[in-house]
This record gives structure tokens, C-alpha cells and sequence, in this order.
């Protein structure tokens, strides 16, 4: 039975609306806005047994600051019952009113129906799962009878996933071309053309409706036929602004281990030390968990205004949606542009073994590893007890068999020493990359210490 008090890890919901902007106006439906929630899953009760009876969970949302419990959640199957260390979990949001800021907090259930307590709450605002622009009205002047003139609105994918939909508009306006959409991924569009044919000598006013998704958003479209009072021209057009940085990502899909390649431009004012850095998507600046240089490697070299560089994804990293972000100068209050997102899926290309099975306190056993895309020469290996974390360390080697670093290996062996105070129990070998606890590589298989 699950304990009612688990030790929960929960991140932060997706703030990719206020990363991207947002643009609210009464044209946009009140029920139409989304959240991303991301949570990594419970392993151990609070005695400190593993969970092994995990059934669902349950995501509490509202306006207060206190949502859970509460009547407003939506349940979810635990895709297993015994969670891994840093499994995520993920949930999108909606019918939610965009613009508000929603509190969001989950508990969890057992088989046996029992629940734990909440997690601590993250907050964010709704955000649109689709646009239409241009935001206001769409004039199409004067036009004389039996003639007709074509504007066009575009609708943009804002959310990611797909956004299918269709417009529709009343006479003597008409939809042309463009309806239905599907679009796919953040940033598709699709362009709506709409044509006005006057058939009485009036200006007319009439509602552009797009429906997507669940929501819906208008825009206002005026005409006027000649002979009637005559429609203001429309106010000119400002002068573009300079274009803000750009960071992108491909592919779409990586395995731990291998890397993706990331390209930036626009960067008015580079320097040697502009930095990409490697986030889960949805947490906070600070969280970065691996980064590089414009130089594409850990040494400033020159400032780049634009380039590209091969982005590693160390082979620990846990399966899930990841984005990377670039910044100004080596700071992390000069966000300059975050790329799309990207899945990083399982990896099994980094090995670590140790042997014998079974080794008393003093002796050694045999740590064996391969598959290192990327070695350095402070790689190390550690010595754990099971299900401790990975700052628990007992002692450790580099992979030079000593500490003392050498040459980087992608493979090799060691004798690895078991200190004669290591108390009998059940132990394993850990794989870090370049003297970090935040990069695991592998897990070797369990051994025995007896007396």
C-alpha cells in the first residue's frame, strides 16, 4: 500500500506561451487555452521501500493557489507500477480560459485506491493552441458591383501537436481557399483567402470565424461597393523591427547519446561567450543540464552572430521533451532566442559491467565499459549502494584506473578497489562523463560484498 506522503519531484508547468509571447484579445475563446504539465514520478515510499503499487495519478487544477484536493482533476494511468529514477510524466491541459493562470498539483494512486498527498503546486497561464493574424480588421476597400477583391488571413499552429480546423464567413464575403487546415507543429500556417463581392451599393461589416481544436477565434472584415460612403484606407503599415536571434534544432528525435545539430543567426551584438544550453522543457534558467559555446565546445573562442554546432546529448539523459536556449555573454539573465522542442529517446549505447558477482570487503572486481561517444579524460566511475543517489558515492576511480586523470577512453577495464570498510550489502558500479555528477552514463549490474 502506498504510504500517504511520497517523495515527490515535480517540475514546473510549460510556460511556452510567455517564452513565445502572447497577444490577448476578446477574439480569442475563453475556453481555448492549454497547459503542459510534466511531473517525474514517485520511486520510493516515504519508509524508504521502493513503490511497487503504483496505479495513476491525479493532475488538480484551478485558479487558487491551492488546487489539490479539490473537484477539478483528471486522472492518469502510471505507465508502470514501480517508477525508474527520473521517469517523467506528462499531461496537456484543455478547455482552460487562456490568459488565466492556472495552479496545478498532483497526487498519486495506489492499486488499492489509496491516495498520497499533493505535491507542492506550479502555476502558469493558459496559452492559445492556435493564432490568426492579422489581429484586427482586414479592410478591403472599395469595390465596384459585380467586381470582387481577395484578402488573405494566415493561421499559425502556437502549441505544437496538430491544429485542425476550418473558418467561415457570412455573405458577401466568402472563403476562397485555405479551409479546411491541419497544421502541424509549432509554427505551421496555413494562409485563408477570403473574397468580397458586393451586391448593393453599402459598406458591409461581417465576423470572420476560426474554429480549431475546441476553440475559436474572430476577426473583423469590412468592404464597401463604390457609390456608397467610401472605407477609410487603412493606416499604413510600420516599418519592420529588427529581427530578434534565432535558435533551432534537428532532428526532431535523438537518442541519448547521439547529438543534435543546433543553428543561430541574428545575434546583433555577439560575443566570444554566448553560450546554448540543454533544458527540460518548462523548467527555469538556472536548470540547464548541459551546455556548450558558440565555439561548440566548453573554450570561448570568437563571437559568432550566426553559426551551427553538433549539441551532444549525454547518453544519462532520460527519455522525454527537451529544448535548448542561448544566451548572452555568459549570463543567464540575457535569454536571446529558445529553439523547438525535441525527444530524446532511450539509449543503450554506453555499457558498464563489474565482476565477479560476488567480491568480500578489500578485494576488487573487474569494471568493464564501452560505447562512450564522446570520452574525456576524466570520465569516472564510482562505487554505490543500490538506490542511493548518485552524490553518494563511496569511493572512486577515473578511467585511467586511478585518480589521477589520463588518455579518454571510449572503452577499457580497471580493477576497481573495495575499501575493506564497506559494510556487507548489495552495491554497483556507476559511469559519469567529465568529472560531473549530472552526466551518468551507465549502471553496471549488481554485486555482493560479504565480510
Amino acid at each position: 500500500m502506498l504510504s500517504v506522503r511520497w517523495r515527490w519531484a515535480v517540475n514546473c508547468l510549460a510556460l511556452v506561451l510567455l517564452l513565445a509571447g502572447l497577444l490577448l484579445t476578446t477574439a480569442v475563446s475563453a475556453s481555448a487555452g492549454i497547459l503542459d504539465a510534466t511531473w517525474t514520478a514517485p520511486t520510493t515510499n516515504t519508509d524508504g521501500s521502493p513503490l511497487t503499487d503504483l496505479s495513476s495519478y491525479r493532475v488538480y487544477y484551478g485558479s487558487a493557489p491551492s488546487p489539490c484536493p479539490g473537484s477539478s482533476f483528471v486522472s492518469v494511468a502510471s505507465p508502470t507500477s514501480s517508477p525508474t529514477a527520473n521517469q517523467t510524466v506528462s499531461l496537456r491541459l484543455t478547455g482552460l480560459a487562456t490568459g488565466t493562470v492556472y495552479f496545478v498539483a498532483v497526487t498519486g494512486m495506489d492499486t488499492s485506491g489509496n491516495e498520497s498527498a499533493c505535491s507542492p503546486s506550479a502555476s502558469a497561464a493558459a496559452r492559445a493552441e492556435f493564432d490568426v493574424s492579422p489581429s484586427g480588421t482586414l479592410n478591403f476597400g472599395s469595390v465596384n458591383l459585380g467586381s470582387s477583391t481577395e484578402r488573405t488571413f494566415t493561421v499559425s499552429n502556437t502549441a505544437g501537436g496538430t491544429v485542425s480546423g476550418s473558418a467561415a464567413v457570412a455573405p458577401p464575403f466568402t472563403i476562397v481557399s485555405g479551409s479546411p487546415f491541419t497544421l502541424t507543429g509549432v509554427g505551421a500556417t496555413q494562409a485563408v483567402t477570403v473574397r468580397f463581392t458586393p451586391t448593393t451599393p453599402t459598406t458591409v461589416s461581417a465576423t470572420a470565424s476560426f474554429t480549431a481544436n475546441g476553440g475559436s477565434i474572430t476577426r473583423v472584415v469590412i468592404g464597401a461597393a463604390l457609390g456608397a460612403t467610401p472605407v477609410p484606407p487603412p493606416p499604413p503599415t510600420p516599418a519592420p523591427e529588427s529581427a530578434a536571434p534565432v535558435l533551432t534544432v534537428s532532428p526532431t528525435s535523438v537518442a541519448a547519446g547521439d547529438t543534435v545539430t543546433t543553428a543561430w543567426s541574428g545575434i546583433a551584438a555577439p560575443t566570444p561567450t554566448d553560450w546554448i544550453g540543454l533544458y527540460s522543457v518548462g523548467t527555469t534558467d538556472g536548470d540547464w543540464l548541459v551546455w556548450i559555446y558558440v565555439s561548440c565546445s566548453l573554450t570561448p573562442a570568437a563571437a559568432q552572430a550566426s553559426g551551427s554546432c553538433a549539441f551532444p546529448i549525454p547518453g544519462s539523459m532520460s527519455p522525454g521533451t527537451y529544448e535548448l536556449r542561448m544566451f548572452a555573454a555568459n549570463g543567464r539573465t540575457t535569454r536571446l532566442a529558445i529553439s523547438g522542442t525535441f525527444t530524446v529517446t532511450a539509449s543503450s549505447a554506453v555499457t558498464l559491467s563489474a565482476t565477479p558477482t560476488s567480491v568480500p570487503a578489500g578485494g576488487s572486481v573487474t569494471a568493464a565499459w564501452s560505447g562512450i561517444a564522446a570520452p574525456t579524460p576524466t570520465d569516472w566511475i564510482g562505487l554505490y549502494s543500490v538506490g542511493t543517489a548518485d552524490g553518494d558515492w563511496l569511493v572512486w576511480i577515473y578511467v585511467s584506473c586511478s585518480q589521477t586523470p589520463a588518455a579518454a577512453q571510449a572503452s577499457g577495464s580497471c580493477a576497481f578497489p573495495i575499501p575493506g570498510s564497506v559494510s556487507p550489502g548489495t552495491y554497483e558500479l556507476r559511469m559519469f562523463a567529465a568529472n560531473r555528477r549530472t552526466t551518468r552514463l551507465a549502471i553496471s549490474n549488481s554485486f555482493s560484498v560479504t565480510p
